[in-house]
C-alpha cells in the first residue's frame, strides 16, 4: 500500500486516466462525426522498406489511397527525396494503370538542434484508383526511389542515403469493406482506452481518499 501513500500517486493515476480517456473519446468522435468520405480520405497505410514479407494494402475504385513508405530512422524523421517512382498494374499485364514520378519534397534543415531525436522516415504517396476496378481484384504495385537523411555521429551532423525498390500488392475491395477496415482501429482503441482510463481514474480517486485517511489517522 506504500504506492497509494505517495502524494503524487493520485495525480499520476488521474492524469494518465484523463489522457487515455481523451484519446478514447477522440476515437469515438472519429467514428461518429466524420463522414464516410472523410474516413476514407484520412485512412493511411504503410509500406515498410525494412520488412522482407510482401505487404498488402487496400483500396476501393475511384477513391483516394494514402500510403506512407517507411524508411530508416533519421533526426526528427527528416529526409530529402532525390527520386521516387510509384506504379500499379494488373497482374500478368505490362500496361501500368497508374505511374507517378512527379514528387517534390523539401530537403532537411541543416540547422537541426542538438536535442533532435531519431524517428522513422515516412515518405507520403497519394493517388486515386481508377473507377473501373472490380472488388477482389489484385494489383501489382512497386515503389522505388532514393533519399538522403540526417544523423548525428560524434556530435557532428552527417548525411546518409538509401536507395530502395519495394514490391507490394494492392487489393481492391468494396467501399463497405474498406470502411469496415477503416473503422477497426478506432473501435479497438476506444474499447481498450476508455475502460482502462476509467479504472485509472477510479484508483486515482481511491488513492486520494486513502491518503487523506492516513493523514487524519496520523494526525
Amino acid at each position: 500500500m506504500k504506492f497509494f501513500q505517495k502524494s503524487s500517486t493520485p495525480l499520476l493515476l488521474i492524469g494518465i486516466g484523463l489522457l487515455l480517456l481523451i484519446f478514447g473519446l477522440t476515437s469515438v468522435y472519429t467514428l461518429i462525426e466524420k463522414s464516410d468520405v472523410d474516413l476514407i480520405d484520412s485512412f493511411s497505410q504503410r509500406i515498410n522498406l525494412n520488412q522482407d514479407k510482401p505487404e498488402t494494402v487496400y483500396g476501393t475504385a475511384g477513391e483516394k489511397v494514402n500510403l506512407y513508405v517507411v524508411g530508416e530512422q533519421s533526426l526528427e524523421g527528416k529526409f530529402a527525396l532525390q527520386k521516387l517512382e510509384f506504379s500499379l498494374q494488373e497482374a500478368a499485364k505490362t500496361e501500368e494503370l497508374i505511374f507517378l514520378d512527379a514528387f517534390d519534397y523539401l530537403g532537411w534543415d541543416e540547422t537541426l538542434s542538438a536535442s533532435a531525436k531519431k524517428s522513422e522516415i515516412l515518405i507520403p504517396v497519394f493517388t486515386v484508383l481508377p473507377l473501373d476496378l472490380a472488388p477482389n481484384q489484385e494489383l501489382d504495385g512497386k515503389v522505388s526511389g532514393e533519399y538522403t537523411y540526417p544523423l548525428r555521429q560524434n556530435k557532428e551532423l552527417i548525411e546518409e542515403g538509401q536507395t530502395f525498390e519495394r514490391d507490394f500488392t494492392l487489393k481492391v475491395v468494396s467501399r463497405e469493406e474498406l470502411l469496415k477496415e477503416v473503422r477497426k482501429l478506432p473501435i479497438i482503441s476506444a474499447a481498450i482506452t476508455i475502460p482502462l482510463a476509467l479504472i485509472l481514474i477510479f484508483f486515482g480517486l481511491r488513492a486520494e481518499m486513502y491518503g487523506k485517511k492516513q493523514k487524519e489517522q496520523s494526525g
